[in-house]
């Protein structure tokens, strides 16, 4: 597992040669899955001397590595490898999952469950089933160089945000969290869309950088995505598993996904997706200079059309609703601008329904690469 994250990004910040692991594995209780898994927790030096904590977790299907920056608590380096074996079935995943996306009670729960404290999700559903003949394991990743983390940047920038830097930054490494699922109330509803433009204005501004929904950091190791994949693949042929599995939850992994040679599971969810990145092409939004442009004619390898991918999710709870937002009078025109063709791109059969990215919870979207 250090092989598999010590890319050569990786290895210009950390020596790991300084690694040091307690020897023995510990039982240990997730109070987020609700699960035991088994842990063993240690050190590891950056080239200038500072410690992060490592800790390496197994549970009955999963194995995985984490490195922590122990001064704001972000992953710097994560990777996770799940057997799929039992996908498509309760026992493949951990009780907190099946209990808040499945609706399994307590009772109806597997013993096996119980003991995936490092499975972070519903793998439960039909479509989960892996096809016959296929040995798969999922992997998921997480790639953040500590010297350029996302917050620390914000902070710097703290007199020009509508929003505070942290709220800012924990918007930004998951911006579903935010969503008010439970209480669509209109001060909730402005508030996600004033964290999601202030992303998205700076985005289409000429020259303006911005980060990619999920990240924690302004960029992650050079080289992180090809070296594990080069690494994980040949450890898991040798092992006898015939396909490495992904389930991208952002529109720059799903195409990064398929540029690394991966194949859709499920070839109509696969048309899905790319009628619904059709739809995002098409809409429209001003720029600073008042030219009004398409997004499909911007760079799709920008990060732009992954937070457009994102916002459909938000406009389908609540469709009739315009969000007003308490910014400067010329970014509440544009943003009303953009709005309205989001909204009228996406719409449905019917005005009551919006077209979302066919991913969401109780439904995986699996993308397969043979090794």
């Amino acid at each position: 597992m250090v092989q598999a994250v010590s890319c050569p990004g990786f290895m210009q910040r950390f020596d790991t040669g300084t690694i040091s692991v307690q020897p023995e594995y510990v039982h240990q209780f997730n109070t987020h899955t609700q699960a035991s898994e088994v842990v063993r927790t240690g050190t590891i030096l950056d080239r200038e001397g500072k410690p992060y904590q490592v800790q390496l977790a197994r549970d009955l299907a999963s194995v995985g590595i984490c490195v922590v920056d122990p001064e704001s608590s972000l992953p710097i380096v994560k990777l996770a490898l799940r057997d799929r074996n039992l996908d498509g079935h309760p026992e493949s995943t951990s009780p907190y999952y099946l209990k808040a996306i499945g609706g399994v009670d307590r009772a109806h729960i597997p013993k096996r469950s119980f003991l995936l404290g490092e499975s972070n999700w519903y793998n439960s559903a039909p479509g989960d089933i892996v096809p016959e003949g296929m040995k798969a394991v999922e992997f998921s990743i997480v790639s953040s160089d500590p010297k350029k983390l996302i917050i620390d940047r914000l902070n710097g920038k703290i007199d020009k945000l509508p929003v505070s830097p942290k709220s800012l930054a924990a918007f930004i490494d998951d911006p579903f969290a935010l969503i008010p699922f439970t209480e669509m109330t209109k001060g909730n509803i402005n508030l996600w869309w004033k964290h999601w433009y202030q992303i998205v204005q700076r985005g289409i501004r000429e020259g303006k950088e911005i980060p990619y929904p999920g990240q924690t950091s302004q960029r992650g190791f050079s080289g992180f995505f090809d070296h594990v994949l080069s690494h994980v693949g040949s450890y898991l042929k040798n092992e006898g598993y015939t396909h490495l599995s992904g389930s991208p939850t952002w529109y720059y992994v799903w195409h990064m996904n398929m540029s690394h040679g991966f194949v859709p599971q499920d070839r109509q969810q696969h048309q899905e997706a790319l009628g619904f990145f059709d739809r995002l092409n098409g809409v429209q939004f001003k720029t600073q200079g008042g030219e009004i442009r398409a997004l499909g004619e911007t760079d799709k390898r920008k990060p732009l059309l992954s937070w457009f991918a994102v916002a459909p999710f938000m406009i389908a709870l609540h469709p009739s609703y315009e969000p007003e937002l308490d910014i400067r009078p010329e970014y509440r025109e544009q943003f009303s601008h953009m709005y309205q063709s989001m909204r009228e791109q996406l719409k449905g059969k019917d005005n009551s329904t919006i077209i979302t990215y066919p991913l969401y919870p109780g439904r995986n979207l699996w993308h397969n690469k043979p090794l």
